[in-house]
């Protein structure tokens, strides 16, 4: 497995023509097998999710249930012989969700050729499996809502009805299908950024907002900063209320192309149209024109639809989107209309080297397994990453409190739920390692300093750490486990770097330092420690030792000034060897000083 890896690229004027055109191409490459683009977030299989996405998926299924007439509507048509009356009785006990799905029913969202006032019209006209569809997805837990602050509500619902609809329209243009349980995708797909508003309270509000004015991709800062993506979440959570798989499966890959080419013909064009849908509300609601760029490239090959034609589709969404909110008596944020917001992200994409590159190279080394980010705001944006990772922490190493969190406050430390006790997470703040900044790493760093100042040279500081470093120890006992340092030790001093210094900096952490080495160089090389120690570990055959991993935290300073405090160098990279083992550990994370 490659080490996960956070960075920035940096680009000078003369450099831009030609890695725009190198990357391009890149963006372009095709998959043929199911037609997404490369740049697609990589996303675990279920097999392979972490511990933490585990703990939060049981934790969410104990707090937020059905209401009970969705869980009795599910228990009706899931016998092979459905008794209607029974079914249209058991909605009408909810006649704020009777009326509710009536009104979309009669909206322009189905285009029905007369108004249906009541519940056997509607069995009649639609059948039972629309209806069903509809009461589970307009029937989420009250208390998952309560609480949450009207702006976050907000964005919450213009995506979640943004994507529904589009899914459903989809559906129909381009695969002639119709788009019930597209829409009921689409609708749920962001669930567990609820649960994830409720759980970790106002850091990860903060980090939504940051993420969203910074125009990134959520899923893949959600992965560098918890291991886990809310998408991830939320099929975890639907499949534990026992909605249908058809829907869950398609959630669950949506993120993955290659999921998506591992499921069946039917479930994959549904997660394809999941996938699609989310494309255009990351375009349209949040303004990420380098997604319409795999949007476009799909749509083209797979089904030979011209700009004009997405246009098209674009120009009836917002009124649909609009009408649906009127009937659901929900309040959406405003901004620019969708067609305006398209036309922006097509001017975008056509712009200047200088506009486009930023977005390209994340993009590029997203599908690497890598994210550089080239924004004034990236600063800002990596320090909430990291409020966000230490709440998730805080969170967890309680075992997760038995009530969420009020959104409007900080995550405080919690007693842990009497049913977590037996859950451990991934790491908890007693498993991150300790860097001891000692006199002679300080001695080394200031000498590094001066000498990179003097020579106008980069300087970088990686810190190297055994990530679980008790578990491994009781694993492989006091005979194995100086072998297993001194195999990481050994990985440091072989770095592939003309001038490398490596010193012991704690228990199972070293300080590698490489002057004239800028970020670039370093997270790649940080990369190549990280894959080594795993590989060499899992190469000697031994349980014990399959557990092996380095994680490694790397901060660069391009140009040392006077007066630079090497405390700078450590602390940073302190903190990105902490949020890197806050991810799982075999992780790579990485800041620049300026």
């Amino acid at each position: 497995m490659r080490p996960e890896v956070v960075s920035r690229a940096r680009l000078t004027l003369s450099e831009r023509p030609r890695v725009r055109s190198d990357l391009m191409g890149l963006l372009r490459r095709r998959l043929p097998t199911h037609g997404f683009s490369a740049m697609s977030d990589a996303a675990p299989t279920p097999s392979e999710a972490p511990p933490a996405l585990k703990q939060f998926v049981v934790r969410a299924g104990d707090l937020y249930s059905l209401p009970a007439v969705a869980m009795k509507v599910l228990e009706l048509t899931g016998s092979p012989k459905v008794d209607v009356r029974a079914l249209k009785e058991c909605i009408e006990n909810d006649p704020a969700l009777t009326s509710r799905i009536l009104r979309v029913v009669n909206s322009s969202l189905f285009g029905l050729p007369r108004e249906i006032c009541d519940l056997n019209q509607a069995l009649a006209l639609l059948g039972i499996k629309p209806l069903k569809l509809l009461v589970l997805g307009f029937s989420l837990p009250g208390n998952m809502l309560s609480g949450v602050e009207a702006a976050v509500l907000g964005r919450y619902w213009r995506r979640a009805l943004t994507r529904a609809v589009a899914a459903r329209e989809l559906s129909d243009v381009l695969w002639r299908r119709d788009g019930d349980e597209a829409f009921i995708a689409g609708l749920l797909l962001d669930v567990g950024v609820l649960v994830l508003v409720r759980d970790l309270g106002e850091p990860y509000v903060r980090f939504l907002d940051r993420v969203y004015a910074e125009r990134r991709s959520l899923a893949e800062l959600e992965r560098g900063s918890l291991g886990f993506t809310h998408v991830q979440l939320s099929a975890g959570l639907l499949r534990g209320w026992n909605l249908p798989e058809t829907i869950v499966g398609a959630i669950g890959a949506s993120e993955n192309p290659d999921a998506i080419a591992a499921l069946a013909e039917r479930e994959q064009r549904l997660a394809a149209v999941v996938r699609l849908a989310d494309l255009l509300t990351s375009v349209l609601v949040d303004r990420r024109a380098t997604a319409l760029d795999e949007l476009m490239d799909y749509v083209r090959r797979q089904h030979g639809w011209s700009a004009g034609q997405v246009t098209g589709l674009v120009s009836e969404l917002e009124a649909k989107v609009s009408q649906l909110a009127d009937v659901l008596s929900l309040s959406l944020p405003g901004g620019a209309s969708y067609i305006e917001v398209l036309s922006q992200a097509q001017c975008q994409l056509a712009s200047t080297a200088a506009s486009v590159v930023p977005d390209v190279v994340r993009a590029d080394r997203a599908r690497e397994g890598a994210s550089r980010y080239a924004s004034d705001g990236f600063d800002e944006l990596y320090e909430q990453t990291l409020s966000l990772t230490d709440a998730m922490q805080a969170f967890l190493s309680e075992g997760g409190g038995a009530k969420p969190s009020s959104p409007s406050n900080a995550v405080q430390p919690r007693r842990a739920h009497a049913a977590r006790s037996n859950v451990r997470p991934t790491l908890g703040p007693s498993q991150h390692t300790h860097v001891a900044a000692s006199p002679a790493l300080e001695g080394r760093l200031a000498a590094a300093v001066a000498a990179c100042r003097a020579s106008r040279e980069p300087l970088s500081a990686l810190f190297v750490a055994i990530d679980r470093l008790g578990e491994i120890a009781f694993a492989l006992g006091p005979k194995n486990l100086p072998k297993a340092a001194e195999l990481v030790a050994a990985v440091c001093r072989k770095v592939d770097h003309p001038a490398v210094e490596c010193l012991p900096s704690g228990d199972g952490v070293w300080a590698v330092l490489l002057a004239d080495c800028d970020r670039n160089q370093a997270v790649a090389l940080a990369s190549q420690i990280a894959a080594t120690v795993q590989r060499l570990a899992q190469s000697r055959g031994d349980e014990a030792w399959s557990n092996l991993s380095a994680s490694v935290g790397v901060a660069t300073v391009a140009l040392p000034p006077r007066n630079f405090p090497v405390s700078a160098l450590v602390e940073k990279a302190s903190r990105c060897l902490y949020a890197a083992q806050a991810s799982g550990g075999n992780c790579v994370k990485s800041i620049e000083i300026y």
